[in-house]
């Protein structure tokens, strides 16, 4: 049975003969073409893609049509901020099927200690149910089987289970099991075989915090597009390999499909690398929320949730991103989408990227979790760095405070011009991008202390492809890559913060190459020469170090001659006998002695200035001679 698969809004032809119409693009459809293709040895595939946008399309767009020398042209419009590409920018398969095959596979899974328990539902079609039966075995990466069970539909428990587990929450992430089912007839024969990989692993939350396999998350993330120089949304393997492995070399966890489903070979590679998915539907700026948008809307997220739903790196639903939920009637209609979505799975939570304030927001109270976007100092308070904070503090705990629900931030950032160097900090340059990002992270941490706040996504990953606007330089440019991939210093800056979150979070050691060497912070000792003698022999003059010569000095073996001092060695207290004893000018030849006690006099903290001091051994040394003169003789005691 000959099937065929296109990844766009289109309408087909075998060899002439219609064959189907899909309206939503970034989202697989088939059909059976068996009756086109029979006495043929070749056949002409033909596909109207077509990516105007309408008020009752999913996304939305408008179009206008304008006079212009006589004629009219056809204007489309769109209000969201990335390219409307047009083609085929996904797989084509024809493919056949035997005459009874397996349809589908749904797959949950849960755990219980160190077990694991995966429950499955295999559905079929060419034969009634009394005529075929399932044997479903999973299998280690090895091949070794761990479990199998000879029905369609059944629980299986694995004990001392390898969980899934996120990049940098485990010492082996992203660990897959081999799900194999095949179909077998009356006599035991194979029909069918189907293997999938699978990820053994529960998400769960609470109304300040959200868990996988029992264990808080806390995202690292980014906002993304399927986008490129060469190819634009066209899939390529090549690019999204480079994608994954600045992720990890960032130290990321997680990533927002905004604004749209993407290729699902994208979602393998997340499965096998430990990275988590935030799964967004193509429902961007949407208004004039209608019944057949809505219509639209929940069948876009049927056709998103049937092809994901057995992903272990979709821990999150998105229905939408910057909905204009000020509208009354966004109540309603986002009731009904949560609904849709929760009528079709239970096993992740859902939520929306909100962009309306909080006193006009509408949608909110009907998600599991709240996303919000701003972009402080950027669009509003342009150039004011110092806004940032109590902006994005405020906001967050505006949110949590009126839904108690987890928030987390899935939007902020800045535009930037590689290779633009302007200081102090001005818009576009690469100074602003990171001092933005950095007064996010403030933010950020404080929000982090509070116990309600689970993730930061900036925005974005890469620069990307938009509609022409005097606001756009080429593109959107808040990446912190450049459209080819190439880093500006806010990754570099980023890169620190996200791993070491990894490690406060989850104990994940940093790279090594994670920042780079500048000092081992000792002080320069400038008369290091000089002996207690010889400070003895001149008491007026300080010690100097001896002239540069053209000789090489000789070899330091300091670190084999000297005992670094403990406070056993030099107590605090004898020290400070020196700070008020009447013979102290005797001792006051060396002039780190001079520069202590003059520090002493100012410093609200004079203990801490001795404990430095004394770790060099010079001054050891000469301690030890002045406490001679200033310490009590046991006869004056």
């Amino acid at each position: 049975m000959p099937t065929l698969v296109v990844e766009l809004p289109s309408i087909q032809w075998v060899n002439g003969i219609s064959q189907t119409y899909h309206e939503f693009g970034h989202l697989p459809f088939e059909v059976d073409v068996t009756e086109a293709v029979r006495g043929n040895s070749s056949h002409l595939l033909t596909v109207a893609v077509d990516n105007m946008l309408l008020g009752d399309t999913v996304p939305q767009g408008r179009v206008s049509y304008e006079k212009f020398l006589g004629k009219t042209k056809v204007m489309q419009t769109y209000t969201f901020d990335f390219f409307n590409y047009a083609g085929i920018h996904r797989s084509v398969f024809l493919y056949s099927t035997p005459q009874v095959y397996i349809e589908d596979v749904i797959v949950n899974t849960d755990i219980q200690g160190l077990t694991g328990f995966v429950v499955y539902n295999v559905t079929f079609k060419g034969a009634p149910a009394s005529e075929v039966s399932c044997l479903v075995q999973l299998q280690l990466q090895n091949g070794s089987q761990v479990a199998a069970l000879q029905d369609c539909a059944g629980l299986l428990e694995v004990a001392n289970a390898n969980f899934w587990w996120p990049y940098l929450m485990h010492a082996e992430p992203g660990y897959l099991y081999n799900m194999k089912v095949s179909l077998l007839g009356l006599s035991g024969e194979l029909l069918d075989t189907y293997t999938q990989k699978i990820g053994i692993r529960t998400v769960t939350w609470t109304s300040q915090s959200m868990f996988i396999n029992h264990k808080p998350i806390y995202f690292r993330g980014f906002g993304m597009h399927e986008d490129s120089d060469m190819r634009g949304k066209g899939w390529d393997p090549v690019l999204w390999v480079k994608n994954f492995n600045l992720i990890k070399w960032m130290g990321g966890n997680v990533f927002r499909t905004s604004h749209y489903p993407y290729a699902e070979e994208i979602y393998q590679l997340a499965d096998e690398l430990g990275i988590m998915i935030i799964d967004e539907c193509p429902s961007v700026d949407t208004d004039l929320f209608t019944d057949v948008l809505l219509t639209k809307h929940k069948q876009s997220l049927t056709e998103l949730i049937r092809r994901d739903k057995n992903h272990p790196s979709v821990v999150m639903w998105s229905v939408s991103n910057e909905p204009r939920t000020q509208d009354p009637l966004a109540d309603n209609y986002f009731r009904d989408i949560v609904k849709h979505v929760k009528s079709m799975d239970l096993s992740r939570p859902v939520s929306l990227a909100m962009a309306q304030p909080i006193d006009r927001d509408k949608a909110a109270k009907h998600l599991d979790i709240i996303m919000f976007n701003r972009y402080n100092s950027w669009y509003s308070s342009t150039g004011q760095l110092d806004k940032i904070v109590p902006g994005v503090v405020n906001e967050a705990r505006g949110w949590f405070n009126r839904y108690n629900k987890p928030v987390l931030m899935s939007e902020y950032g800045a535009d930037t011009i590689a290779g633009m160097h302007i200081m102090p900090e001005y818009v576009w340059s690469e100074e602003y991008q990171v001092s933005c990002l950095a007064e996010h992270f403030k933010a950020f941490d404080q929000l982090r202390g509070l116990g309600f706040f689970i993730g930061e996504f900036v925005w974005n990953f890469a620069d990307f492809n938009t509609a022409q606007t005097t606001t756009r330089a080429g593109g959107n440019k808040k990446g912190i890559f450049t459209r080819s991939r190439q880093p500006k210093a806010a990754a570099h800056h980023m890169r620190v913060r996200y791993h070491q979150l990894a490690t406060a979070d989850y104990k994940s050691p940093s790279p090594k190459d994670l920042t780079y060497y500048t000092s081992d912070r000792k002080p320069l000792i400038y008369d290091e020469f000089c002996s207690v003698q010889c400070c003895k022999k001149h008491k007026e003059t300080p010690c100097q170090p001896p002239p540069l010569t053209e000789t090489a000095p000789p070899e330091d073996t300091r670190e084999q001659t000297y005992e670094y001092p403990t406070e056993d060695t030099v107590p605090i207290d004898k020290l400070k006998l020196l700070e008020n004893s009447a013979d102290l000018k005797k001792c006051l030849s060396n002039p780190h002695v001079r520069t202590l006690l003059e520090k002493l006099d100012k410093s609200p903290y004079p203990d801490e200035l001795i404990q430095e001091y004394m770790q060099e051994p010079i001054f050891t040394e000469f301690v030890d001679e002045c406490l001679k003169i200033v310490q009590p003789k046991e006869d004056e005691t």
